[in-house]
Protein backbone atom coordinates (compact mmCIF):
# COMPACT_ATOMS: atom_id res chain seq x y z
CA UNK A 1 0.00 0.00 0.00
CA UNK A 2 1.39 3.37 -1.00
CA UNK A 3 0.41 6.22 1.28
CA UNK A 4 0.48 10.00 0.93
CA UNK A 5 -0.30 12.57 3.62
CA UNK A 6 -0.51 16.33 3.92
CA UNK A 7 -1.49 18.53 6.85
CA UNK A 8 -1.94 22.26 7.20
CA UNK A 9 -2.87 24.71 9.94
CA UNK A 10 -5.68 27.03 8.92
CA UNK A 11 -6.74 30.06 10.97
CA UNK A 12 -10.44 29.11 11.21
CA UNK A 13 -12.33 27.04 13.75
CA UNK A 14 -12.36 23.28 13.32
CA UNK A 15 -16.17 23.42 13.05
CA UNK A 16 -16.02 25.88 10.15
CA UNK A 17 -13.30 23.90 8.38
CA UNK A 18 -15.18 20.61 8.73
CA UNK A 19 -18.48 22.12 7.62
CA UNK A 20 -16.74 23.30 4.44
CA UNK A 21 -14.89 20.08 3.58
CA UNK A 22 -17.80 17.78 4.40
CA UNK A 23 -20.11 19.63 1.99
CA UNK A 24 -19.41 17.69 -1.22
CA UNK A 25 -20.48 20.68 -3.32
CA UNK A 26 -17.23 22.31 -2.14
CA UNK A 27 -14.97 19.44 -3.26
CA UNK A 28 -14.27 20.94 -6.73
CA UNK A 29 -13.30 24.20 -5.02
CA UNK A 30 -10.24 22.65 -3.40
CA UNK A 31 -9.48 19.36 -5.21
CA UNK A 32 -7.95 20.31 -8.57
CA UNK A 33 -8.79 17.01 -10.30
CA UNK A 34 -12.50 17.13 -9.38
CA UNK A 35 -15.26 18.79 -11.40
CA UNK A 36 -18.24 17.47 -9.46
CA UNK A 37 -19.13 15.26 -6.51
CA UNK A 38 -22.61 14.08 -5.69
CA UNK A 39 -23.84 12.12 -2.69
CA UNK A 40 -26.34 9.36 -3.48
CA UNK A 41 -27.55 7.05 -0.67
CA UNK A 42 -24.23 6.91 1.19
CA UNK A 43 -22.25 6.61 -2.02
CA UNK A 44 -20.46 9.34 -3.88
CA UNK A 45 -20.22 9.86 -7.62
CA UNK A 46 -17.19 11.95 -8.63
CA UNK A 47 -16.22 13.30 -12.03
CA UNK A 48 -13.07 15.10 -13.01
CA UNK A 49 -9.95 15.29 -15.11
CA UNK A 50 -6.54 13.70 -14.45
CA UNK A 51 -3.66 13.99 -16.94
CA UNK A 52 -6.05 15.19 -19.61
CA UNK A 53 -8.25 12.12 -19.12
CA UNK A 54 -11.81 12.41 -17.88
CA UNK A 55 -12.87 10.09 -15.10
CA UNK A 56 -16.16 9.05 -13.56
CA UNK A 57 -15.91 7.13 -10.33
CA UNK A 58 -18.31 5.78 -7.75
CA UNK A 59 -17.32 5.01 -4.21
CA UNK A 60 -18.35 4.98 -0.61
CA UNK A 61 -18.17 7.87 1.79
CA UNK A 62 -18.46 8.05 5.56
CA UNK A 63 -18.79 11.37 7.36
CA UNK A 64 -18.52 11.59 11.15
CA UNK A 65 -19.24 15.17 12.25
CA UNK A 66 -18.58 14.37 15.93
CA UNK A 67 -15.02 13.22 15.14
CA UNK A 68 -14.69 15.72 12.24
CA UNK A 69 -13.61 12.83 10.06
CA UNK A 70 -14.39 11.80 6.49
CA UNK A 71 -13.42 8.47 4.93
CA UNK A 72 -13.93 7.45 1.34
CA UNK A 73 -13.01 4.61 -0.95
CA UNK A 74 -13.27 3.62 -4.54
CA UNK A 75 -13.22 0.17 -6.02
CA UNK A 76 -12.40 1.32 -9.54
CA UNK A 77 -9.12 3.02 -8.66
CA UNK A 78 -8.32 0.81 -5.63
CA UNK A 79 -7.75 3.75 -3.37
CA UNK A 80 -9.13 5.16 -0.16
CA UNK A 81 -8.63 8.32 1.81
CA UNK A 82 -9.34 10.18 5.00
CA UNK A 83 -9.70 13.82 5.86
CA UNK A 84 -9.58 14.82 9.50
CA UNK A 85 -10.02 18.23 11.07
CA UNK A 86 -8.79 18.87 14.60
CA UNK A 87 -8.35 21.92 16.77
CA UNK A 88 -4.80 23.21 16.88
CA UNK A 89 -5.46 26.30 18.96
CA UNK A 90 -8.13 28.89 19.57
CA UNK A 91 -9.73 29.59 16.20
CA UNK A 92 -7.14 27.32 14.53
CA UNK A 93 -7.66 23.99 12.84
CA UNK A 94 -5.33 21.32 11.56
CA UNK A 95 -6.57 19.62 8.40
CA UNK A 96 -4.94 16.31 7.51
CA UNK A 97 -5.56 14.50 4.22
CA UNK A 98 -4.33 10.93 3.74
CA UNK A 99 -4.53 8.85 0.57
CA UNK A 100 -3.84 5.13 0.31
CA UNK A 101 -3.35 3.30 -3.00
CA UNK A 102 -3.34 -0.49 -3.15
CA UNK A 103 -0.51 -1.70 -5.34
CA UNK A 104 -1.63 -3.71 -8.33
CA UNK A 105 -5.23 -2.76 -7.62
CA UNK A 106 -5.93 -0.65 -10.66
CA UNK A 107 -4.52 2.35 -12.41
CA UNK A 108 -3.20 4.93 -9.95
CA UNK A 109 -1.80 8.31 -10.98
CA UNK A 110 1.96 8.77 -10.93
CA UNK A 111 3.35 9.52 -7.44
CA UNK A 112 4.52 13.00 -8.51
CA UNK A 113 1.00 13.83 -9.70
CA UNK A 114 -0.51 12.65 -6.43
CA UNK A 115 2.00 14.76 -4.47
CA UNK A 116 1.28 17.85 -6.60
CA UNK A 117 -2.47 17.36 -6.33
CA UNK A 118 -2.29 17.00 -2.53
CA UNK A 119 -0.10 20.10 -2.25
CA UNK A 120 -2.48 22.10 -4.44
CA UNK A 121 -5.56 20.76 -2.63
CA UNK A 122 -4.29 21.74 0.80
CA UNK A 123 -3.29 25.23 -0.39
CA UNK A 124 -6.63 25.75 -2.16
CA UNK A 125 -8.45 24.64 0.96
CA UNK A 126 -6.58 27.19 3.07
CA UNK A 127 -7.29 29.89 0.49
CA UNK A 128 -11.01 29.04 0.36
CA UNK A 129 -11.36 29.00 4.14
CA UNK A 130 -9.48 32.26 4.73
CA UNK A 131 -11.08 34.19 1.89
CA UNK A 132 -12.54 37.47 3.21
Amino acid sequence: MTEYRRAIDIPVSAEKAFAFVSDLDNLPRFVPTTRSAELQDGHVHVEGLVNGQEYHDDGQIYVDPDQRLMRWGSGASAYRGELEVSESGVGQSLVTISLHFREGGGHAPEPQQIERSLDESIQRLKSELTRP
